[in-house]
């Protein structure tokens, strides 16, 4: 079923079918998009059996998602690539285990890939915000101006943080101990997220 609509009436989502390695009895879900001069087309699906869609942007139809090539009997897809696309710019591989967690106005995404976050667009494709390989960060929103927050953990507490190309990776908890979470970013630099021992 339709999912998603654009400003320009760009209408996203999914359907189900069967196909070998789907849910319970092989039910999967391909993604499509549904215009009125081209009717439903699927989206492309050069890895996998079907699409979870995350996030579309309305004003442009940028839409983040996975493409599952494998799941589990409890409908866990173990395997999956990131993607990001538009009617205007095709499909894009975010690549294997990369999960994308948000998209701005401007064509950037966020996610990670294990424990590594990234920014990826179209014209410098994928960027590693963070090389401390003791340290696991998960990116949960981006700004419109390219600011990224999620929260990294360590052997200690889970902190929150913030990162920019200018000011780089910074991180903070509320109190000592506690779990930090950042995860909404305003276009003035405002975050938003929980905090908890």
């Amino acid at each position: 079923g339709a999912e998603f609509i654009t400003d320009d009436g760009l209408v996203l989502g999914r359907v189900a079918y069967y196909a070998p390695g789907g849910f319970g009895y092989g039910l999967t879900w391909r993604g499509f998009y549904w215009t009125a001069s081209t009717g439903l087309v699927f989206l492309p699906s050069e890895y996998g059996i079907g699409h979870e869609l995350r996030k579309v942007v309305a004003e442009t139809g940028q839409v983040i998602g996975i493409q599952c090539a494998a799941r589990s009997s409890s409908g866990f897809c173990e395997d999956y690539k990131g993607f990001s696309w538009s009617l205007a710019g095709g499909m894009h591989d975010l690549g294997q285990f990369c999960y994308p967690t948000d998209v701005s106005k401007t064509g950037q995404v966020a996610g990670y890939c294990g424990g590594d976050s990234f920014v990826w667009d179209a014209e410098r494709g994928t960027q590693f915000i963070e090389d401390d390989d003791t340290v696991n960060c998960y990116a949960e929103a981006i700004s419109d101006q390219g600011q990224i927050v999620g929260n990294c953990v360590d052997e200690a507490a889970r902190s929150a943080f913030s990162w920019t190309e200018e000011t780089g990776l910074t991180t903070w908890t509320v109190s000592p101990g506690a779990d930090t979470y950042a995860r909404y970013v305003h276009s003035s630099g405002a975050v938003a997220g929980s905090s908890g021992a």
